[in-house]
């Protein structure tokens, strides 16, 4: 599959569908973490959420920025923001829908 062959506002859905399932499993990892790996001590824990927060930042920056940031780097820099903003505008309309479900399964 050849990005370029992608329409920008599908990419956008891929690229903010990839980031909510990536947070998805970061939540269930949160979740279910004392279950999988036991307590940890009063500094073992706090460093390893840190390091799993500094994780996130670059693998949800990767999967939401890097394909804008290389176009702005091309000079297509209307393709770039376009991209940025429909990404936003998937990844607020995957926001409104989780919590949509999330109140109705309350």
């Amino acid at each position: 599959m050849d990005i370029n062959k992608i329409s920008i506002k599908r990419l956008a859905f891929l690229q903010a569908l990839g980031l909510v399932i990536y947070v998805g499993l970061v939540a269930t990892l949160l979740s279910y973490g004392e279950m999988l790996f036991g307590k940890f001590g009063p500094y073992v824990g706090p460093v390893l959420i840190l390091v799993l927060l500094v994780l996130s930042v670059l693998i949800c920056g990767v999967l939401t920025l890097w394909q804008s940031l290389y176009l702005f780097w091309e000079k297509r820099y209307k393709e770039a923001f376009t991209l940025l903003g429909w990404t936003i505008c998937w990844i607020f309309i995957y926001w409104i829908l989780i919590a949509i479900v999330i109140t109705i399964i309350k």
